[in-house]
């Protein structure tokens, strides 16, 4: 679980510890909101281009397309690995 997750996401989360982002958080609410960017800034209470920013600076540090079925699947499965490896 965690080769996977390091894989798809890990270069996100390390640069959230090293840099003091929330890009992880973001993805969370991108997922949650389904993909709603308007509706997911509201309930991180930042501006929709705050949020629009981070989405973009995210598919560039993982080289994504947010419009590819298939690597949205693995970045939602990752952030379901990721809510699994935190609660230990």
């Amino acid at each position: 679980m965690e080769t996977f997750f390091n894989k798809v996401l890990g270069g996100i989360h390390e640069h959230d510890q090293t840099m003091n982002t929330r890009f992880m958080s973001t993805l969370e609410y991108y997922f949650m909101y389904n993909q709603n960017v308007t509706e997911a800034a509201k309930a991180m209470f930042i501006h929709r281009n705050t949020f629009i920013y981070r989405i973009d600076k995210i598919k560039d540090l993982l080289n994504i397309d947010l419009k590819n079925s298939d690597e949205l699947f693995e970045i939602q499965l990752a952030l379901n690995l990721y809510r699994l490896l935190q609660r230990g």
